[in-house]
């Protein structure tokens, strides 16, 4: 006996081996998780996990935070716990679909579900706490009534008989509610969440849920608003797994399970599933109901954002509306002051060459003062808008220095003879090399401040102070140091803080008795700025005052014409004859102008007024030089100049051809050298300047220069075909306006509003800028007409006599 008593205990340990192999290989066990397992549960409850491996489980998917789909992932408190069993036990849990808890009860009892992670035997109807096996409980909550701040407290649940009480629908608490309180009205919805929505929103009085459910939504959302007005002790919520009657082994395998976790897990767990629950977002009537003040503040708030910045961006397009305004009056106003101007000086100068009386010599003088003064504003006011636009472009060229200041002193020379000045140059250069800088924009700087120690010095010197250095730290540049002196009347330290201020003198006075526009040393600041330099002032009242200048520049040899780019002028071979000269320009005053010029300087003239009456006297005539104005009224300048270099190319004869134009600025004179123009000169036109560059272009020296003064009866003549002109230019006009041809229209407005304007007949020129700002607009076509009458009724009235 006592052997076969030995045969039947080893066969006993040898079923148990392998019951444990084959609970280790189903589960999927290491050695560790095995070992727990073998000695945490019996031989059947090893063997029932053999036989059973995988298991269903049924949930409630709204029951945040104990059990809830999230994500399409089961989530939740019983999530955690489900886990943890599995973990233990080495079963493996399967989610069947979640479609509620009524329908997740009925699959356990029908068999479908095999168990429920979350159920509450104080819950649960009694038919179905009957037909449940239950765990040990592994959570245990509160049922909370959660009511408005305003709500009295709640201490026996039949004070919520009649009224309208919120609860999630399909679970536990309502039909244990509806078994307990038939008297509650209630008002069923999918969450807990929802069910504080509906208090929040006045649709209902409380609602009843688990503590754990309630109590964060509260603190999330409705922290001010909503309160605990009591609780439901009879419906203590104790949450246990639940499996059908009669699978005790089952409920045995969980209990053991749920028994092995310790205190710290369990706190883990707790933690882990509170952190992770997301309660949603509440509905935008909860939102509008408790925060429509901060709501409509911050409606408020968005629509004054909204407001201010439509109106920055109105402000805006005014702001770029108006720079392009400013820019194209400040191009208009270049072109129209340029060219009366043109007339003016060429005038005046001519007028000066004539034999007149000492009186009327020194008014023909006081009027060319006062149309340079004139033009040299014009020049500071189209300088400082480029500046401040930040559109001035620098032409940076290797550059002699010393002749850039003895070409300065030659232009201040005759004011400083005017008042017995004595002028100075001192230049000392460490290096023969030339300084790479915009040589223009440079002798813009000093002849400015030269003008202005000659203005306010009246007895005394004035005097140039050039240094180049080799700077020793930036290999191949250099540093160049002007000084301008003076001896004159000095200025105080209060008068200099304003001295580079646009559109500032020093006081009233000095405006009142020299004149200025105040942008002079402003522009020069800013030149400097832009050309990397700098510029320092120091003065004392009655003393003199001393203006310095820094910039440093690139280091390059000397050059031998660097600032013609290419275009070379030939050298005058000295010889005496009368050049043959086309002049290409559309106003006749322009044309009587410069055909005078060029006849005091001892030149035959050409005149066309078309570039296509141009381009045909070109063809069947030499010409030494031709002047050409950019701006005509059938093919401009450019396109004039380009056509003359392409023939050229099969005669092989090449002609200087000079632009004459109100346009200034490097823009245009590069533009001019690209349709193949030699050189460029700015209206108004200089005698002087001139002769200048036809000397400089001809390899011939002029002729003894013709008497300038005029026969009788030439300013009527000039009137007379100002009359025919603009005459003839209306009959152009109104076939363009037959044609709606606006372009057409507004071009032959503008000729005659310059004409007129250059003339002094303001009547005109108003009634020729009518009709001329209503073709750029091109609406009004009955308007256009009638301002067009207007002018012709205008020109009719005037006779020759009217004019000047």
């Amino acid at each position: 006996m006592p052997g076969a008593q030995g045969e039947q205990a080893s066969g006993k340990g040898l079923l148990r081996g392998f019951l444990r192999i084959l609970v280790l290989m189903i589960a999927g066990f290491q050695g560790e998780a095995w070992s727990q397992s073998s000695d945490l549960f019996t031989e059947q409850e090893l063997a029932w996990i053999a036989a059973h491996p995988v298991l269903t489980i049924g949930i409630d998917p709204e029951w945040r935070p104990i059990e809830y789909m999230g994500d399409g992932v089961y989530r939740g408190l019983s999530a955690e716990y489900m886990k943890a069993v599995a973990r233990v036990s080495g079963l493996e849990f399967r989610l069947a679909p979640p479609v509620g808890w009524a329908s997740a009860t009925e699959a356990l009892l029908e068999g479908r579900v095999d168990l429920l992670p979350a159920v509450s035997e104080w819950l649960a109807p009694p038919k179905l706490r009957q037909r449940i096996a239950y765990s040990e409980p592994y959570f245990v909550g509160s049922t909370l009534i959660v009511t408005q701040a305003s709500s009295p407290v709640i201490f026996d649940p039949r004070q919520l008989s009649g009224k309208r009480v919120a609860v999630k629908g399909g679970g536990s608490y309502e039909q244990s509610l509806r078994a307990s309180y038939p008297d509650i009205d209630l008002v069923v919805v999918d969450s807990p969440a929802q069910a504080l929505e509906q208090v929040a929103i006045g649709h209902a009085y409380a609602a009843v849920d688990i503590e754990a459910a309630l109590i964060p939504i509260l603190q999330k959302r409705y922290f001010d608003t909503l309160h605990v007005a009591g609780s439901l002790p009879d419906m203590l919520a104790v949450v246990r797994i639940g499996t059908r009657i009669g699978d005790q082994l089952l409920i045995s395998i969980i209990d053991k399970s749920l028994a092995s976790l310790t205190a710290k897990e369990t706190d883990l767990m707790l933690a882990q599933w509170v952190s992770t629950t997301n309660y949603k977002l509440p509905s935008w009537s909860t939102m509008l109901h408790y925060y429509v003040w901060e709501l409509a503040l911050a409606v408020i708030l968005l629509l004054a954002f909204v407001f201010l910045l439509l109106r920055a961006y109105r402000a805006r397009r005014r702001a770029e509306r108006s720079e392009r305004d400013k820019a194209m009056f400040l191009a208009v106003m270049s072109h129209e002051i340029r060219t009366p101007m043109n007339a003016v000086l060429s005038s005046v100068e001519l007028l000066g060459r004539s034999k007149l009386s000492p009186d009327d010599a020194l008014l023909a003088k006081v009027a060319v003062t006062s149309a340079n003064s004139l033009l040299g504003l014009l020049d500071d006011v189209l300088d400082f808008s480029k500046l401040e636009a930040d559109k001035l472009e620098l032409r940076c060229l290797p550059t002699d220095l010393q002749a850039l200041i003895q070409d300065a002193l030659s232009i201040v020379e005759s004011r400083a003879q005017e008042k017995r000045l004595r002028l100075s140059m001192s230049v000392r250069l460490d290096s023969p090399l030339w300084l790479v800088i915009d040589a223009q924009r440079v002798r813009q700087v000093l002849i400015n401040l030269l003008s202005n120690a000659i203005k306010f010095t009246e007895a005394g010197l004035v005097s140039v102070e050039a240094e180049v250095t080799v700077d020793p730290l930036i290999c191949g540049t250099g540093r160049l140091r002007l000084v301008v002196s003076d001896t004159g009347m000095g200025i105080t330290r209060r008068q200099q803080l304003r001295l580079f201020q646009a559109f500032s003198q020093v006081d009233e006075s000095v405006t009142r008795k020299f004149g200025g526009s105040g942008l002079g040393l402003t522009i020069c600041a800013s030149l400097l700025k832009l050309m990397g330099g700098s510029i320092r002032l120091e003065s004392q009242f009655g003393r003199g005052t001393q203006v310095e200048v820094l910039l440093s520049a690139p280091l390059v040899p000397p050059l031998n014409n660097p600032m013609h780019e290419g275009h070379t002028a030939p050298l005058s071979t000295g010889e005496r004859r009368a050049l043959s000269v086309l002049v290409v320009e559309d106003h006749p005053e322009n044309q009587f102008v410069i055909k005078r010029q060029l006849q005091a300087l001892g030149h035959c003239v050409t005149q066309a007024e078309t570039g296509e009456l141009g381009l045909s006297l070109h063809a069947r005539s030499t010409f030494d030089i031709i002047l050409l104005d950019c701006n005509l009224p059938d093919i401009d300048g450019y396109a004039f100049a380009a056509r003359v270099r392409r023939r050229e190319v099969e005669t092989l004869e090449r002609v200087p051809i000079i632009a004459i134009s109100a346009l200034v600025g490097p823009e245009h004179m590069s533009v001019c050298f690209e349709a193949g123009m030699d050189g460029v000169l700015a209206k108004p036109l200089r005698i002087d300047q001139l002769g200048q560059i036809i000397d400089l272009w001809c390899d011939v020296t002029p002729l003894a220069t013709v008497d300038a003064d005029e026969p009788p009866g030439v300013e009527v003549d000039l009137q007379q075909a100002f009359i025919a002109t603009s005459s003839m230019d209306l009959g152009y006009m109104f076939q363009a306006l037959g044609a709606s041809d606006w372009f057409q229209v507004a071009r032959l407005a503008h000729r005659i509003s310059g004409a007129a304007m250059m003339l002094g007949v303001t009547d005109v020129a108003a009634a020729a800028q009518e009709v001329e700002y209503l073709a750029a607009e091109a609406g009004d076509a009955q308007g256009i007409a009638a301002a067009i009458e207007r002018l012709r009724a205008t020109v009719n009235s005037l006779s020759c006599f009217d004019i000047g």
